[in-house]
């Protein structure tokens, strides 16, 4: 089988890093990542790193006096956000569904989605820049706000409100006040939700220098995302189910979020401002050697043959097997062998442009004597049908092709791969 490898090299120029990752085929460079040299001069935007960006975002509330206090109290909230938010999280098996969602209330339903404590707190400590965040403090907060709504009804810091009434003084009645306390309880769920995303990034330790966007328009910008919605009306009680795409739709969004009419469930990579995220199946055909809904972020843009694009998306993919169909060969209680019906082998995929993005299809090939059956898939198709499943241990044992196996409950053996138009998603 051929294997799409990303090779990773790094040089040291003028004591500037310049990170070059190459995407190899078989018998050719398919992508560079390359310095944007052009981006930065012609774009104004004004973009914040992602170190202290949620310092950044607590100083548009725009205290004048209590500012440091009010706003520790407020670090400390979120990041309890955070350890209630991620303990509820669970793994939809519709990979590109909408929010909300049929809740999987299964035993395994978080298996896709779980993140380590010590990620998060990690994360929590570079989106704040504070490496003295006091996690017993966290904790406590998070007890208390567990099972709870996270709205505007929590419990007020007495350092919040003292901040508000320096602000505002006299002015400050009741009703100003529970409209400045929603405003900050909504930039804390949306901050932790950009904490959960950062914790899903493989290299997180390139992260220091990612950039983000305005903090004056992280609020305006997160509330497109479906969990960030979501989280709004939460109960505080339910599994949150989050699909394949979540955190890179969050990051996505934060990075490009000015520009308008981008599609950002479409597309595997997205470089802004000479940054990229891509998904964890953009580098290699076999989704089984990648974790499901992670991302990684790379400085630079994907650049092939001299040309650099900003997007990279799946190529047109339906229609293309030809011969053969998809369908159930044993079912529950019948007997079956181990066998591999047919062998499909990656070759070459093939490139092609759009106005801003490269489109990419992998070929499929499965040769049957003098017939070759092709399907092609992509980056983004290979994500999605990563989410939900449950990948096989290998074993120590020699298995033997003739050793009969009777299925259980709820398997199935299959032949073929195939478009079919009269195959609905929940049979296949």
């Amino acid at each position: 089988m051929t294997r799409t490898l990303l090779k990773v090299i790094v040089n040291l120029e003028k004591r500037c890093r310049i990170l070059s990752v190459v995407l190899m085929a078989e018998s050719e460079t398919l992508f560079r990542f390359m310095p944007d040299i052009d981006e930065p001069v012609i774009d104004a935007i004004y973009k914040i790193p992602a170190r202290g960006f949620g310092k950044h975002v607590f100083e548009t509330l725009n205290f004048k006096k209590g500012e440091e206090s009010a706003i520790y109290q407020m670090v400390h909230i979120t990041c309890a956000f955070v350890m209630v938010l991620s303990r509820h999280l669970s793994g939809s098996n519709h990979s590109t569904g909408a929010f909300p969602m049929e809740l999987d209330n299964s035993p395994k339903a978080n298996r896709w989605c779980s993140i380590s404590e010590e990620q998060l707190i990690r994360m929590m400590r570079l989106t704040f820049a504070n490496e003295c965040i006091a996690t017993t403090t966290v904790e406590e907060h998070a007890v208390i706000y567990s099972g709870k709504p996270l709205d505007e009804h929590l419990e007020v810091p007495h350092p919040v409100y003292i901040a508000y009434r320096a602000t505002h003084g006299d002015g400050l009645d009741s009703k100003l006040f529970r409209f400045l306390w929603r405003a900050a309880v909504d930039r804390m769920r949306k901050l932790s939700v950009l904490i959960l995303a950062l914790s899903f990034v493989r290299n997180w330790e390139e992260l220091s220098g990612f950039l983000l966007c305005n903090a004056q328009n992280f609020s305006t910008i997160m509330e497109e995302h479906p969990l960030s919605r979501f989280v709004k009306d939460w109960d505080g009680k339910s599994r949150i189910n989050v699909s394949a795409n979540t955190w890179f739709h969050a990051v996505a969004l934060l990075m490009g979020g000015h520009k308008a009419n981008l599609d950002y469930g479409s597309m595997s990579l997205l470089s802004s401002h000479g940054w990229s995220v891509f998904i964890s199946t953009f580098g290699t055909s076999d989704p089984s050697l990648t974790d499901a809904g992670y991302i990684t972020i790379y400085p630079g843009v994907p650049s092939r043959d001299g040309i650099r694009k900003h997007a990279i998306i799946d190529g047109p993919i339906q229609g293309t097997l030809v011969g053969g169909d998809w369908g159930i060969i044993e079912r529950p209680g019948m007997l079956t062998t181990l066998r591999c019906h047919k062998v499909f082998d990656f070759h070459n995929p093939l490139i092609g442009e759009s106005s801003d993005a490269f489109l990419v299809n992998l070929r499929m090939v499965n040769k049957d004597g003098d017939v070759y059956s092709t399907r092609r898939t992509g980056y983004l198709e290979l994500f999605h049908s990563n989410w939900g499943l449950q990948k096989t241990v290998s074993c120590d044992h020699t298995p033997t092709g003739d050793e009969n196996l009777n299925l259980p409950l709820g398997c199935a053996t299959a032949s073929e791969i195939s478009d079919h138009p009269d195959k609905t998603l929940k049979e296949q």
